[in-house]
């Protein structure tokens, strides 16, 4: 069994949810964007600017250099989402794409390469994130 470099992480945001850090919960004005009505595995992940912001402060923290994403830098679909954060010190910063699925309440990050497939057909995140998730740096 392969175990990523980012196993850590997916821990970190289970224990962040766990602890209600995250941001859980319906917003009618907010992007809901978990599919087949907004349940899956019993939550909802909510798709705004509050909950990426967190999240990404998250992932920096656990990748050990800064993170933040910049205003609406992310997009979302069918319980999918492609974010654009700002990571590393000032100086070496570089913008990464990450690609996250809903996970019952929380975001989940990816393995981007297994969620883009070898082609928009055998991609696993939604067509209108494709470009995003799959093309991009």
């Amino acid at each position: 069994m392969k175990i990523s470099t980012k196993t850590p992480l997916l821990l970190l945001l289970l224990l962040i949810a766990a602890l209600g850090v995250a941001a859980c919960g319906s917003d009618d004005s907010a992007d809901s964007s978990v599919a087949g009505g907004g349940e899956v595995g019993g939550g909802e992940a909510v798709c705004d600017q509050a909950t990426f912001d967190a999240w990404v402060k998250a992932y920096g923290e656990s990748e050990g250099t800064p993170a933040t994403l910049p205003a609406d830098e992310f997009q979302c679909a069918d319980g999918w989402a492609v974010l654009f954060p700002n990571v590393g010190d000032a100086g070496s910063e570089f913008t990464e794409t990450v690609v996250v699925q809903a996970e019952g309440g929380i975001w989940a990050l990816m393995d981007r390469e297994m969620a883009c497939g070898t082609d928009e057909a055998s991609a696993e995140v939604p067509a209108a994130l494709y470009q995003a998730a799959c093309q991009t740096n």
